[in-house]
């Protein structure tokens, strides 16, 4: 299983993919599109970040002008967590270091929290 963000930007040479946007001009790279046709509007910024829960439904493998290419459906279950960019969402692919430095020390926070409270567990039963 893949860890972390899988980046979907292909560069627009590798001819087409599912359902493309438009290249970004200055670096000629697609993302593939998902579209959306439902009862209600999504209430999402008009770009951020966001977590899915997905389902693959159906894969091709295949051989194209001697390149090897892959698609794949994916059937949307839900989107959460959606953040807009510049709230925590950021840029497409990129963390801050502030963010990175922020989740490590919730992280060590936490540990100690949690060696403290053994310490204490332990000074109770002496």
């Amino acid at each position: 299983m893949a860890e972390g963000k899988i980046n979907l930007g292909m560069e627009d040479s590798l001819g087409p993919c599912c359902v493309q946007g438009p290249p970004m001009s200055e670096s000629k790279v697609r993302y593939p599109v998902i579209h959306y046709s439902g009862p209600e509007e999504l209430d999402l910024p008009d770009e951020g970040t966001a977590r899915v829960r997905f389902k693959v439904i159906r894969t091709v493998e295949e051989s194209r002008d001697g390149k090897e290419f892959y698609q794949c459906e994916l059937e949307l279950h839900w989107i959460s967590d959606v953040k807009e960019a510049g709230e925590g969402g950021g840029p497409m692919f990129k963390s801050s270091a502030k963010d990175t430095e922020d989740a490590l020390d919730s992280l060590a926070r936490k540990k100690l929290s949690e060696q403290e409270d053994e310490e204490d567990e332990e000074d109770e039963e002496d």
